[in-house]
């Protein structure tokens, strides 16, 4: 869930950048699966179609939901489509499809594409798949026009072979040619157990977007953040892209080490991209047979297609050219068009001569395959899209004609036949001419029509050479600079090794090279020949650099640089070669390259070598080898099984979803030793609850003590944050601060009053000064942190000269001194004192005016270890103590405005090593680490560039890694701030408090271990069973209240019954004879009743076997616990009795409560058990009672028959009854509702609920606030029921209170509940799916009858006034034959104020999709106003009133970048005739009171109907009135939105 909501939060900071975004969704089936708590895969083996496309039926609605409420919190409405191949075959539902799509997202929608798994057979088989959805989000991208396809999945890109299993494999960064790529890379990875897809259905996929001209990109879906940069960085080079494509670019490009962007693989569109219906009969369609043609018929085809013969649509296809038909299909069905090389029509025999005019060569149709078009290359791809199953319209029509094995066939187009497979086969070289005389009809002179190539003729634009710098293997320093570059780590040692091989074709499997030394350590090459890679034996060459010394011992490591050349043995110039770089330890003794390059390669002149590397059958291997120094330890470590703790001795925190921004600043309080001692000292012993500072403490204990990383879920709790909050990023200074108020309140009053004002405040002092005569207005304040600019400066000394430097006032900007007048003067800030820890924020993000939004600076800023602060004090300051800081503490945040990833590097001591804390991962790093890679901009060493000093970290940007925040601490006060906590300094009955938790987590998760190993055993006694309210012995599984508390056992599963029984017998205080334990089964009327006693006759009779034997389907066991009397036998002889259990309704009380069990004899009647009854009670042997059986069925309650046997009313073991007095009297009127039989009373156990009821408009602030009640209620209670509940427990009129239902996804007020609805409790909550609050209804308590609110009209109008600006909101209760005309002059217009310059009318109005104004009719009735509706009224202005012929009146509305994101009020507007829009830009300013500042960042656009038609910029010189209007163009003002957002929500702690 952490992944979809980031993958939520990225999709609407899309949308807030004017992006339009469809989502292609899968996980129906995983969904259904988890669901019904069942593998993915049953008893080895993959489940059912049918049971599959059940499991997704379930799950889809899960899955739509969980979109829905994920969305639902950041305002954005979704679409679900779900749709099939056949949708997409079918051409008007594959145009509907896309209207649809359109429409969606010109509304602002996101559409979630899905296909429809629960009646698709075809998409889990994979006959006409989509492909995982990978094939079905390609199509919808050519659907939809997309610029970008971005397949989310596993790994960080496409590689050459599984980065998994292969060491080495290269990242593909870029590819132009999907072909190539295909050869050079293996896609053998498997979908998942419950998708159908891989990295082979993702370059398919990949293959068909471009060809509809749309970028694709496949990336790492856990960070979904990452789109919004490489959409940004992309879309600025837009143009080298299409330069790239036009040049003679390398067709697949390899990642270098360098990039600066995440990791990712794109894929360029293609230059010439398919037409919507070419791209629809290529790619939407499923072939269902191939028409086979000779090579003239393909030439005309082709001729066709490059000279628009086809209109465009396609080219055309004459009988006369076709060879044989192979497969069923019907007239208008798409068909595979494949030429036979070398075959041309018949003459004679009746048939059209076709001759060649020129002949076809065989490379004709290779050389093809190397152009650029967008059909290029997709033979392969789409014979593996599609398997076909025939789909005959008659029987007879069936044709196999397959092409014999030595003809040579491609496969060139795709069409539409105009006859059906048989028609075809008949008339198959024939003249059009002769169709009807062969057929009876003529349908049409082509047999296939809109024929689209998949490959293309043009020949290939001359290719331009490059110059290319020739570089010798026995030139090691001319090698290494061109292919090892520097890492920019220290080198220990370099070593060049070469090994001469002679009798390539003789070695050995494995060979390995002598050993040579580097940096003190054994090396060797490792050579596989033939290679090493499994399936791919005698095809490619594997080679690897081999660590050589044989150690024993755990824990050593060397990191390595190195490359691997094999070279001609007679010219060292020509030479293969790959460079990589590992970190050798005990479990890696190896790393190289498993398909170095393919072994034909070797032996054969290509890729413009002049000879080939194996010559005479000898070669040479050169290694490269550079050992570098790792200070640190951790240089390339891949952090599998890392000890955080035994490597620094500190351990990191969980992230929760997007917490790392908490983590890094909650380390930087950690280590500053002296806040923890602060917050240690705050009193926490009479906390109960997971308060602030108890939470906190908890954390930085577990910080301090825990061996493993530490959550800060509790922590989060305390702050009043729901889930969703954990997956917004907070400004950082904005937490801190908040953070810091609240403890500094809970410090008032304790030892630790004062010590963060102590710790973080300074003080600042404002003032001015004027220059020519003595005065100064000054003003001190108190800082906690410093806000210092970072743009177009170079560092930290430059910001805090920026901050101080004085500004002069003078000119009209004099100051105005008291008693002096105007004078020039001085104005600045100026440091008083610094505090002892200093807290520097750098503004790395500000508001970009052009841009119009805000932006991240990552300008290079260089920041030092340590920095002298006094030249920044003013005069008076106090310097007897040093003002020398040390650097403590960097935060960092890698990404961009939008979001990204925080970290942070910590100096724990004054003396110690540097640290990054990166959530739960805590390493050490170096100086270099810590500063220049965190100064932004580019890296720099000895003023040059230089890459960075390590693989940026988890997948984040190096241009875009950066400090934001900087921890100073004073020199002199290092050793008091930075003092070590020994735990005995901790408060004890903290350390007690947390260590008994931390036993009491260790205690449950060694209980969850070993679960299997225990049973669950609950028993019922005859004082819980006494107790009880409701159906059967206890309450176990019902979800409107709450499970009975019963004596609970947690018993080994090997655990004797007889143990057990001693056990409970010494808890109870009884001889162990005397106990009989019944096992409770699960009975098929719903019933949970004792069944059988368990026997103690087998002495070996283990628990879990009574479970599995007596209880088979339960997953606990529950037991009733009978005390026999030892005169048991005497008493019921050697017949064994009947046990029933008899509960007492008592109508007085309005009480069921248990009595006991009875036995009773078969024979005996039910009078018998009523006399049993009246002597345990205690009441008169005479008293009528009623006996029920209860519970036959939850809902089946039947009254007994006193004279029958238990015999015949079928009475056994474990059966309830039930009984009342039998009191004829007639009931108390002041009770009428009360329940008066236990049928009414079981009536309402069956349907009772717990309502929640909350007050509707309640201020979060206010002391007084009437919190939230539950009642317990039936779900058959009436509205009247209800309301007179309620009424009771507020001391209120119930015809007073007017209730609200809530929406069931966020708990929010949604429809007024009206009083003659009549309707229940079970219809007013209706939880919905997915429900995040359980029977929710809002209360109102009115002044009013709702009798008499109901039958007037609520209105709620906001007021605009005469400049479109919302002014006020004014509500009115009015009878419901009001007139609008009415409410505006008799109601709001004694309470607006209208403008002198307005021509005092009023105009009420709604707003239709936030574009247009509905305007209300004066004669209207108020009845036939939506309540749910927005109302506005403005006053009309004057001109509208007296518009002429020469004028006229335009909609106009506001949005911000995209016309389907709009915002604020539609207005009307003015247009006079001649008038130059620069003029009319005046008045629209004068219409909306905007400022002269914000007129300048508006755009004005023409929005017309058009549905593809982008928003026309209007120009100054423009004449808006001469355009052609129609009704739905609109006039738009585009401008910022700055209405908050939810994802913009301020941080809280309650």
């Amino acid at each position: 869930i952490a992944t979809l909501s980031a993958i939520a939060e990225t999709c609407h900071t899309l949308r807030s950048m004017g992006h339009r975004i469809v989502i292609v969704s899968s996980g129906a089936i995983g969904m259904g699966l988890h669901r019904m708590g069942l593998p993915a895969v049953a008893g080895g083996k993959k489940r059912a179609i049918g049971e599959k496309q059940a499991l997704a039926a379930i799950g889809q609605g899960r899955l739509i939901a969980l979109w829905d409420q994920l969305f639902g919190m950041l305002e954005q409405p979704i679409a679900q489509i779900l749709i099939t191949r056949n949708d997409i075959a079918d051409r008007s539902r594959y145009l509907n499809a896309t209207t649809t799509l359109s429409s969606l997202l010109s509304l602002g929608v996101i559409p979630i594409i899905n296909e429809n798994d629960t009646i698709s057979v075809s998409e889990i088989l994979h006959i006409n798949k989509f492909g995982d959805n990978d094939t079905l989000s390609a199509i919808a991208a050519g659907m939809c026009g997309a610029d970008y396809l971005f397949l989310l999945t596993d790994v960080e890109g496409l590689y050459e072979d599984n980065p998994r299993k292969v060491p080495g494999a290269r990242r593909v960064t870029r590819v132009r040619d999907i072909e190539e790529v295909r050869r050079m890379v293996s896609t053998s990875t498997l979908g998942s157990s419950l998708g159908t897809g891989g990295m082979e259905t993702k370059l398919i996929a990949s293959e068909l977007a471009t060809a509809a001209g749309c970028a694709t990109v496949i990336t790492l879906g856990s960070v979904p953040s990452r789109i919004i940069t490489i959409v940004e960085a992309h879309a600025e080079t837009a143009a080298q892209t299409l330069e790239a494509l036009s040049t003679s670019a390398p067709g697949v490009e390899f990642a270098t080490g360098t990039e600066v962007l995440p990791p990712h693989t794109l894929f360029t569109p293609k230059p010439r991209p398919l037409t919507s219906r070419r791209f629809w009969i290529l790619h939407g369609l499923t072939p269902r047979g191939t028409v086979y043609v000779d090579e003239g018929a393909y030439r005309a085809i082709s001729r066709g297609e490059r000279d628009g013969g086809g209109g465009g649509n396609g080219g055309r296809l004459l009988a006369a050219g076709v060879l044989r038909v192979e497969g069923t299909f019907a007239a208008g069905q798409a068909v595979r068009v494949c030429v036979i090389r070398g075959r041309w029509g018949n003459r004679g025999q009746g048939r059209e001569a076709k001759e060649p005019s020129r002949p076809v060569s065989p490379d004709h149709f290779a050389d093809r395959k190397e152009k650029g078009d967008a059909e290029d290359g997709l033979a392969s791809s789409v014979a593996s899209l599609d398997i076909s199953v025939p789909v005959s319209t008659t029987q007879d029509q069936s044709v196999s004609a397959a092409p014999a094995p030595e003809e040579d066939v491609l496969e060139f187009g795709r069409g539409l036949t105009n006859y059906n497979s048989l028609e075809i086969d008949r008339i198959k070289g024939l003249r059009s001419s002769d169709i009807e005389k062969i057929l009876g009809y003529s349908e049409a002179e082509h047999v296939v029509e809109s024929v689209i190539e998949i490959t293309v003729i043009e020949e290939a634009p001359p290719q331009v050479p490059l110059e290319v710098e020739i570089v010798s293997v026995d030139d090691h320093e001319a090698f290494v600079a061109k292919h090892l570059s520097d890492m920019g780590e220290e080198e220990e040692d370099f070593k060049v090794f070469t090994w001469k091989l002679k009798d390539y074709r003789r070695m050995e499997k494995k060979a390995l090279s002598p050993e040579f030394t580097c940096g003190g350590h054994k090396w060797n090459v490792l050579l596989f020949p033939m290679g090493n890679s499994n399936g791919q034996a005698n095809d490619m060459v594997s080679v690897y650099l081999n660590y050589g010394d044989q150690k024993s011992s755990e824990g050593w490591h060397v990191c390595a640089q190195f490359a691997l050349a094999i070279s001609n043995p007679n010219d060292p110039t020509v030479y293969i070669q790959s460079q990589a770089h590992h970190r050798f330890t005990n479990e890696e003794q190896d790393w190289g390259f498993t398909r170095f390059v393919e072994l034909r390669k070797l032996f054969s002149v290509s890729e413009g070598r002049p000879k080939p590397i194996i010559e005479n059958d000898e070669t040479v291997i050169t290694a490269f080898v550079r050992v570098l120094k790792d200070p640190t330890g951790v240089l390339w470590h891949n952090f599998h099984n890392y000890d955080s703790k035994k490597e620094t001795d500190h351990v990191g925190l969980k992230n929760q979803g997007a917490t790392c921004y908490m983590n890094s600043l909650l380390q930087s309080l950690f280590l500053t030793n002296a806040f923890r001692r602060a917050v240690y000292q705050i009193p926490t012993e009479e906390d109960t609850t997971d308060t602030v500072p108890l939470a906190l403490q908890r954390v930085f204990y577990n910080l301090q003590t825990s061996d493993q990383s530490v959550g800060t879920t509790e922590l989060t709790k305390s702050f009043g944050w729901k889930g969703f909050d954990s997956f917004l990023q907070h400004d950082v200074q904005e937490f801190n601060r908040v953070l810091c108020d609240k403890l500094e309140m809970k410090m008032k009053g304790t030892v630790a009053d004062g010590e963060i004002k102590r710790l973080f405040s300074g003080t600042t002092k404002s003032y001015i000064k004027c220059i020519d005569i003595d005065f100064e207005s000054a003003r001190s304040e108190p800082f906690y942190d410093i806000q210092l600019n970072v743009k177009g400066l170079k560092g930290l000394e430059d910001s805090f000269k920026d901050y101080i430097q004085m500004e002069t006032l003078e000119g009209e900007n004099k100051y105005n001194a008291e008693g002096y007048g105007l004078q020039d003067a001085k104005k600045g800030v100026i440091f008083e004192a610094f505090p002892p820890v200093l807290h520097l924020q750098l503004k790395r993000f500000e508001y970009d005016m052009q841009r119009d939004q805000n932006v991240k600076i990552n300008d290079r800023y260089e920041f030092p270890l340590e920095i002298d602060l006094a030249p920044y004090l003013e005069d008076k300051a106090d310097r007897s103590e040093s003002h020398n800081y040390k650097l403590h503490g960097v935060l960092v945040h890698s990404g961009d405005v939008h979001g990204g990833h925080y970290f942070v590097h910590i100096k724990p001591s004054a003396d110690g090593r540097w640290l990054r804390f990166d959530d739960d991962r805590v390493v050490p790093v170096t100086d270099r680490e810590v500063l220049e890679d965190n100064f932004g901009g580019e890296s720099l060493v000895n003023g040059a560039p230089h890459p960075p000093a390590k693989p940026p970290l988890k997948g984040a940007m190096k241009r875009f890694t950066n400090a934001y925040m900087l921890v100073y601490i004073r020199e002199t006060r290092l050793d008091d701030v930075l003092r070590p906590i020994p735990l005995p300094e901790v408060p004890e009955h903290l350390r007690l408090r947390l260590d008994q938790e931390r036993k009491d987590q260790e205690r449950r998760r060694r209980e969850r271990d070993e679960q299997h190993l225990y049973l669950t055993t609950k028993v019922i006694t005859e004082k819980t069973f006494i107790e009880h309210q409701g159906f059967d012995l206890a309450t176990f599984d019902d979800r409107t209240v709450a499970a009975t508390d019963l004596p609970t056992y947690r018993v080994p599963k090997n655990q004797t019954f007889l143990e057990f029984r001693e056990m409970i017998a010494k808890e109870q205080n009884l001889p162990a004879e005397e106990i009989r334990l019944w096992v409770l089964v699960n009975r098929q009327n719903k019933t949970v009743r004792p069944d059988t006693p368990v026997s103690d006759q087998d002495p070996t009779l283990t628990m879990e076997t009574v479970r599995d034997k007596m209880a088979s389907r339960q997953h606990d066991l529950k037991l009733y616990l009978e005390h026999v009397d030892p005169a048991w036998t005497k008493t019921h002889g050697t017949e064994s009795p009947i046990m029933v259990f008899v509960k007492h309704f008592d109508m007085a009380n309005q009480r069921l409560a248990g009595v006991g069990h009875f036995y009773v004899h078969r024979g005996m009647r039910v009078q018998d058990l009523a006399l049993m009854i009246n002597q345990r009670q205690g009441y008169p042997p005479t008293t009528p009672l009623k006996v029920y059986e209860q519970e036959i069925k939850p809902n089946m309650i039947e009254l007994m028959k006193m004279k029958a046997t238990f015999l015949q009313s079928e009475i056994q073991d474990g059966d309830i009854v039930c009984f009342q007095v039998d009191n004829n009297d007639s009931q108390d009127p002041d009770k009428q509702s009360q329940f008066t039989t236990p049928i009414q009373f079981y009536d309402f156990f069956l349907n009772r609920v717990n309502v929640t009821f909350r007050p509707k408009e309640r201020d979060e602030h206010d002391a007084n606030v009437k919190p939230d009640f539950e009642l317990v209620l039936s779900k058959k209670n009436t509205y009247e029921q209800m309301a007179t509940k309620v009424a009771e427990h507020l001391g209120w009129d119930p015809l007073k209170l007017r209730f609200t239902q809530s929406n069931g996804q966020n708990g929010a007020p949604k429809s007024i509940v009206r009083r003659q609805s009549n309707h229940t409790v079970a219809e007013l909550i209706q939880p919905g799916y997915m429900a995040t609050t359980n029977n929710l209804l809002y209360y109102e308590m009115l002044e009013v009858s709702i009798i008499e609110l109901e039958t007037k009209k609520s209105l709620r109008i906001a007021w605009v006034g005469l400049f479109n600006k919302e002014e006020s909101s004014h509500s009115f209760l009015l009878p419901k034959n009001t007139t609008v005309g009415d409410v505006a002059s008799e109601h709001l217009g004694k309470q607006v104020k209208l403008s002198p310059e307005g021509s005092q009318q009023i105009r009420i109005f709604e707003v239709i999709n936030g574009r247009e104004q509905k305007i209300l009719a004066p004669s209207d009735p108020v009845r036939d106003i939506v309540e749910s509706n927005d109302l506005f009224a403005e006053e009309v202005p004057l001109n509208e009133v007296n518009v002429d012929e020469s004028e006229r009146i335009v909609p106009v509305y506001h949005y911000s970048k995209d016309p389907g994101r709009s915002h604020g009020i539609p207005f009307q507007f003015v247009l006079c005739a001649g008038e130059k829009f620069s003029d009319t830009k005046k008045r629209l300013q004068a219409r909306t009171a905007t400022s002269d500042k914000d007129l300048a960042k508006m755009k004005f656009a023409l929005i017309q109907h058009a549905m593809y038609q982008k928003p026309a910029p209007i120009n100054d010189d423009d004449i808006l009135y001469d355009h052609k209007w129609v009704e739905g163009d609109f006039l738009g003002l585009d401008h910022l939105d700055k209405r908050i957002r939810p994802a913009e929500k301020a941080v809280f702690i309650r």
